[in-house]
């Protein structure tokens, strides 16, 4: 099976010779594994050394062909799933994803923080659209660390600049609709807070809600210094529904919301204190602000929230991209 699809690979003479037999026994892997998939699992079901898996997604012409069927496929999904739920506001949320490396020789492997730990390995910037329950893997952008750039000549970039130049990218990508996208609502962590990114989105007629630091100005004062003098803001208890383990769960909030306040170097926007319960009686406290000054205390921690249904499938959203193990 394996030599008859590579003389038929090397029939339509789209790929080098060397790779034929790499090509065929990838295409092989894919078609009897049906789950995720990744160069280590390819290497095993096959036999072929990993590193020659890597050496052909890493190819420029693989990195091109595996963006634009993904742009094809996002857009099918798409618009199969505008089709049916016209009417309900699709999130883009932006998130990224480490890829932990071992080795002295690994290209572009740099040390991260995931918490209080430290990791070394790859980032991945992954561009998700989430639509009542569903989601499209957009795009991923890869990147690369300063001593990398230095060594192949590449401007360095840092990962907010990467989310800025995919924003500008945006509306000459024909993933959306020119008329939709002005319909879209960013969801990012407290790691894309910065004044250029908020701006970003705005610039492109967009909406945000976003995880900002503690530090970041409000009415000219901290946010966390705002909401302790502001005693006068009440308290609003909120139940929102999650899924964990593939179960629902409720989780109990408290929130308190402060509309149409300045936040220093963007403008208006509604900023929350959110509290989670937490089963051992601590509270984990966060400060979510929103460019959408209309919605609800509620839709916004909403908003938010749903920024963790890629934290769930995340292996998923990877595997999609074809850059589990190609970056």
């Amino acid at each position: 099976m394996h030599k008859h699809l590579s003389r038929i690979i090397q029939e339509f003479d789209l790929f080098p010779k060397a790779l034929v037999s790499v090509v065929s026994a990838y295409i092989l892997y894919l078609m009897l594994e049906s789950r995720g998939h990744n160069a280590k699992q390819a290497s095993t079901l096959m036999g072929i050394p990993e590193s020659s898996f890597s050496r052909m997604l890493n190819r420029p012409d693989s990195l091109i062909l595996a963006k634009g069927s993904l742009n094809r496929a996002a857009r099918r999904r798409l618009a199969a799933l505008q089709s049916g739920k016209k009417g309900k506001r699709p999130l883009v949320i932006i998130d990224s994803t480490l890829s932990g490396r071992r080795g002295k020789y690994v290209e572009n492997a740099s040390f991260y923080k995931l918490g209080k730990k430290s990791i070394r390995g790859h980032k991945l910037i992954n561009f998700i659209l989430y639509l009542d329950g569903e989601i499209v893997p957009l795009s991923v952008v890869a990147h690369y660390s300063r001593a990398y750039c230095e060594e192949n000549g590449y401007t360095y970039k840092t990962e907010n600049e990467l989310v800025i130049e995919w924003l500008n990218w945006l509306h000459a990508s024909n993933l959306f609709v020119r008329e939709d996208i002005k319909h879209l609502h960013f969801v990012c962590d407290a790691g894309y807070d910065a004044k250029k990114v908020q701006k970003a989105i705005n610039r492109i007629g967009c909406h945000f809600t976003m995880c900002i630091k503690s530090n970041r100005l409000i009415e000219g004062q901290s946010i966390e210094e705002y909401f302790c003098r502001q005693r006068i803001i009440p308290w609003q208890s909120i139940r929102l529904f999650a899924e964990k383990d593939g179960k629902k769960v409720r989780k109990e909030y408290r929130i308190r919301i402060a509309s149409n306040v300045q936040l220093k170097g963007f403008g208006p926007v509604s900023a929350v204190y959110s509290e989670a319960k937490k089963r051992d009686g601590k509270r984990s406290k966060k400060y979510i602000v929103s460019s959408q000054t209309g919605l609800s205390g509620r839709e916004i921690v909403e908003n938010y929230r749903n920024r963790w249904a890629i934290e769930i499938r995340q292996p998923h959203c990877s595997d999609c991209k074809n850059f589990y193990r190609a970056s």
